[in-house]
């Protein structure tokens, strides 16, 4: 079989399925069976696979048709530039998430330039990302200011990162990203920490930021959204029966442990933004705010302390 042909032939096979984007996902399991990238496909479109890339491909078009999606089967899901391993045990990184990364290097901004004109500056800015998953938003946010910083397009601290899962399966795949993502010659000091919420760190802890993308989709949801075999993890997705019963027991925890001029960022459901935002104002934080995604739903909402 020539690569040309295990094209049309996976585009055919996932056209049956309930892949929405078969031609897309057949060049990609392709591509990573090959070990090259998707856009070189066409100019070896002569080339014959070998009977063992044959079966693995055929293996992974079976699961693609079955449900599995993509980056669970390839290992792999680009987020925010940079390249995150997953498995079954993290959700997988959305696009829409990229906002919460967004913000929260904003605020670094903000924050640094406020202590800069105060005439104290940080020395290090504690950050941390509660019910981390992959990783992807803390490891993101770190690696992004980190290469800022090195290139001088600004003043930055040194960050120092915390990331928290309930789900010691879970920080296994942070750990493995933070490997790949923050390592030597990158000396950004990462901890992890296994536990429900922020009761994962001592009470004294107190960060600069606290970041969270929290499972927020309601529990009827939750088995209506995984009913189509994509496997993601339900303690990531289920927020209870309202979406909302996570997010009400991490607010107070995120007030109590956020420094003085710190922020709370958290990726919510867009039809609960404005109930979040009100008990994170009933909870003590000021200017909050709520901010839309890439495609313009309210996602994210903002507390100051």
């Amino acid at each position: 079989m020539t690569v040309t042909a295990a094209r049309r032939g996976g585009h055919r096979r996932l056209s049956e399925s309930a892949s929405s984007t078969p031609a897309l996902d057949a060049e990609v399991l392709l591509a990573h069976v090959l070990g090259v990238e998707r856009a070189q496909l066409l100019s070896r479109g002569d080339a014959v696979l070998s009977p063992e890339q044959e079966r693995t491909y055929c293996a992974a078009l079976e699961k693609r048709a079955g449900g599995t999606p993509v980056a669970y089967i390839t290992g792999h899901k680009e987020f925010y530039g940079f390249d995150f391993f997953v498995t079954p045990a993290v959700l997988i990184p959305k696009p829409d998430t990229e906002t919460v990364v967004q913000y929260a290097v904003v605020h670094v901004h903000t924050m640094t330039a406020a202590a800069v004109r105060a005439g104290m500056p940080f020395e290090d800015i504690a950050i941390i990302d509660v019910c981390t998953g992959s990783g992807c938003i803390g490891l993101s946010v770190a690696r992004t200011l980190y290469s800022e910083a090195k290139i001088g397009t600004t003043q930055l601290p040194s960050v120092v990162l915390t990331l928290t899962d309930k789900s010691d399966a879970a920080l296994t795949v942070a750990k493995k990203n933070a490997a790949q993502l923050i390592s030597p010659p990158c000396l950004i000091p990462v901890y992890f920490a296994c536990g429900d919420l922020l009761q994962a760190v001592p009470e004294s802890a107190r960060y600069d930021l606290i970041l969270s993308n929290p499972p927020y989709v309601p529990t009827h949801e939750t088995a209506q959204l995984l009913a189509d075999g994509r496997g993601e993890p339900w303690l990531a997705l289920d927020g209870g029966a309202d979406g909302c019963a996570v997010i009400r027991r991490l607010v107070p925890q995120a007030y109590a442990h956020v420094k003085p001029g710190g922020a709370f960022i958290c990726e919510v459901d867009t039809r609960t933004a404005s109930n979040v935002a009100a008990t994170c104002t009933k909870t003590g934080f000021r200017s909050v705010t709520i901010h839309t995604d890439l495609s313009g739903r309210e996602r994210v909402v903002i507390g100051i302390r």
